[in-house]
């Protein structure tokens, strides 16, 4: 029923992880999509569902993701795990954070390039990509994860001040959207390998060295109140550590806003 159509690739990253892609021209979201296919049956790991346009994309905390059709890329990766452990995936999740912010820096100057908690990517304090994670766990204690990666291209116009794109950037830019697919897919196929094989504390040190205001004093909202304090790191359970005056606090994805 489903056309997955192979992708090239060299021969070392067969070895990692196999790649498989689905090409729509128009969808709702691809984060969606991948969630019913993996219902009617199995997706192989690695599976890439990318789209043209996609005209419901979701964000992080239900906002949308503004794209223009054709400009940018849209696209969902299928990641099958062999366990459901919560705190080897919030390291997971650090780990596809660095393999897109690595893939963005491939086409900028490597160090505007920056995560911002939990995993947008920023170039020079402006958000350029965003990243939904979405885990599946079955009852035979293995997880799925759909990761919707969404990267601001050629697109020059948004409705947000704090937005930009790789065009925006760098102007002299020639990039097709199929080649920064396949960077991106080559570093999460790369990190996901390194991951893999325990190399959490490794990951964790390289994604602290990447974090947008680590050890920076940044503004934060807060139940309408606003927070300052130092952002000194991230922890197992993926919360952010902000040394402020009242001591150490810890906020999950979702309770603070960044002033």
């Amino acid at each position: 029923m489903y056309n997955f159509s192979p992708m090239k690739k060299p021969d070392y990253l067969r070895r990692i992880m196999e790649i498989n892609r689905i090409s729509l021209s128009e969808v709702d979201s691809t984060n969606n999509y991948a969630a019913k296919l993996l219902l009617e049956g199995k997706v192989p790991h690695g599976t890439v569902i990318s789209a043209l346009h996609q005209y419901q994309g979701r964000g992080q905390r239900s906002n949308t993701w503004e794209s223009t059709p054709g400009q940018n890329l849209t696209a969902s990766w299928v990641l099958h795990l062999d366990h459901s452990n919560f705190e080897k995936i919030v390291a997971l999740n650090k780990a596809i954070s660095l393999a897109i912010r690595n893939s963005i820096a491939h086409y900028l100057p490597k160090s505007i390039v920056k995560i911002k908690w939990p995993n947008d990517i920023f170039v020079n304090e402006k958000k350029v990509s965003g990243t939904l994670i979405e885990t599946q766990m079955h009852a035979d204690k293995t997880a799925t994860l759909i990761c919707g990666i969404g990267v601001n291209v050629h697109q020059t116009k948004f409705q947000s001040a704090k937005a930009t794109s790789l065009f925006q950037e760098n102007p002299n830019l020639d990039i097709a959207l199929d080649d920064l697919m396949e960077n991106i897919h080559q570093n999460i196929a790369l990190y996901f390998n390194e991951w893999n094989s325990g190399n959490s504390t490794k990951i964790e040190q390289e994604y602290l060295s990447q974090l947008l205001g680590m050890n920076e004093r940044r503004s934060f909202e807060h139940q309408g109140n606003v927070i300052e304090g130092v952002i000194i790191g991230v922890d197992e359970w993926g919360r952010l550590k902000l040394e402020a005056k009242d001591g150490i606090l810890l906020f999950q994805a979702g309770d603070i806003v960044w002033q």
